[in-house]
């Protein structure tokens, strides 16, 4: 009998051993077969489950991302919250809905447009910012909890979990969808995702190596339901669109900062700064442009490859 535990102790470690030799892991379905996308900051992409991650993230970067994360502008936040409002009416129907908790509500964008039409939905926020937590306490008959949704316990459930450029920040998606498809979603109710579309942030190695620091993940639009299905979601009741809020030479606009921003060149530099300007005012004035619903999102399926189309909506239901 102790040798078959010696045996057994034996296979264990040279298991260990060979994962090591093998190098990094997939975090989300484990497997090693890995093609590295951009080498600083390293980004790998599994070519089983086709989604990318950090494979060194800045330790402790989910932990305090609230602080470091770039907020949205005033009119990106508007203009992100008039895209979900109207997906979410679209696709649900804000009548069907009762309660609602919002899961990093930034600075409440969308729940200030919820409470204006609908006075009798009863809202909820997980906030782990303190400062946009004050913020967020000046919104009507709104419940703030000041917390990581991990550390939160909640004695009922919801009919809309809203989660808007929350996921990629985390170091355990699948846990968190799982959370919230067991202990926050009631039945019939739905889970409302946003996130940034992989096609967009790694179209090239220049454009992977201007990934905000804070995304450890990059999701893959037509493998994405197999993450939810496999936190409990069924196939069926998954909808959703890539689309896009950037404009046209915004991609290009990138890739040459990225080529130019470790240049000595005096012309370069001249280059450098004349670009950040461009793609700066790009952004300023195409925000309040599509807030105003003068220009409306472009949109398609989450199976389209398209370089072009920056984020993800996605709903599914329990």
């Amino acid at each position: 009998m102790p040798d078959v535990v010696e045996k057994q102790k034996i296979e264990i470690i040279e298991e260990e051993v060979s994962d090591l030799h093998r190098g990094p892991v997939c975090p989300l379905c484990g497997d090693h077969s890995l093609e590295t996308i951009c080498h600083y900051p390293r980004i790998d992409r599994c070519l089983k489950c086709f989604h990318a991650f950090r494979t060194s993230p800045d330790n402790g970067i989910a932990r305090s991302y609230s602080e470091k994360i770039a907020m949205p502008t005033f009119f990106e936040a508007r203009m992100f919250a008039r895209h979900h409002y109207d997906f979410i009416e679209k696709n649900i129907g804000f009548k069907r809905i009762s309660s609602i908790l919002e899961i990093g509500s930034g600075d409440g964008a969308l729940l200030k447009l919820i409470r204006k039409k609908h006075s009798d939905i009863e809202l909820f926020s997980v906030e782990p910012g303190k400062d946009l937590c004050r913020g967020l306490r000046q919104i009507p008959d709104l419940n703030v909890i000041n917390a990581y949704i991990e550390e939160t316990v909640f004695d009922r459930k919801f009919d809309l979990v809203i989660m808007s450029h929350v996921l990629e920040h985390v170091e355990n998606p699948v846990e968190i969808l799982r959370h919230i498809y067991d202990n926050l979603l009631d039945i019939g109710g739905c889970l409302y995702i946003d996130i940034p579309s992989q096609d967009f942030e790694l179209a090239s190695p220049k454009m992977a190596s201007m990934a905000p620091a804070t995304y450890l993940f990059f999701f893959n639009g037509s493998e994405f339901r197999r993450i939810l299905i496999e936190a409990g979601f069924k196939d069926s009741f998954i909808t959703g669109h890539k689309y896009s809020t950037i404009p046209k030479n915004y991609r290009k606009r990138m890739e040459t900062i990225s080529m130019l921003r470790n240049s000595n060149q005096i012309s370069d530099k001249f280059r450098l700064f004349g670009n950040k300007a461009l793609k700066k005012i790009s952004l300023t004035i195409a925000a309040p442009v599509k807030t105003l619903g003068i220009s409306v999102p472009r949109e398609i399926p989450l199976e389209k490859y398209d370089s072009r189309y920056n984020n993800m909506a996605i709903l599914a239901g329990k």
